[in-house]
């Protein structure tokens, strides 16, 4: 809407290999729905709540060769390229 008070939209957050291919594992990917919390001047807040579910989750483990990659989009629950928003650049996971 117009004072963006109801800005919503879907997310998909990944664990990549080395390579930058998705892991084929369980945990290694999810989407979930994310809501606008703030907008002030130019920067944005965009919270997603992974659940915490046995079955749809996402591991991030500390071990060297993975990735955290994410694609952000808007209204519709599938991505496209009139909705989508950005893409996250690959973070290592090892600290």
């Amino acid at each position: 809407d117009d004072t963006e008070e109801n800005t919503c939209g879907f997310a998909s957050f990944f664990i990549l290999d080395q390579d930058g291919y998705g892991k084929k594992t369980k945990g290694s990917n999810v989407e979930v729905p994310w809501h606008l919390v703030s907008s002030e001047g130019d920067e944005i807040v965009m919270q997603a709540e992974l659940p915490a579910n046995p079955i749809f989750y996402l591991q991030v483990s500390n071990e060297e060769g993975n990735y955290f990659w994410s694609q952000w989009w808007l209204a519709d629950s599938k991505r496209s390229k009139t909705n989508a928003i950005c893409d996250s650049i690959p973070k290592d996971c090892r600290l």
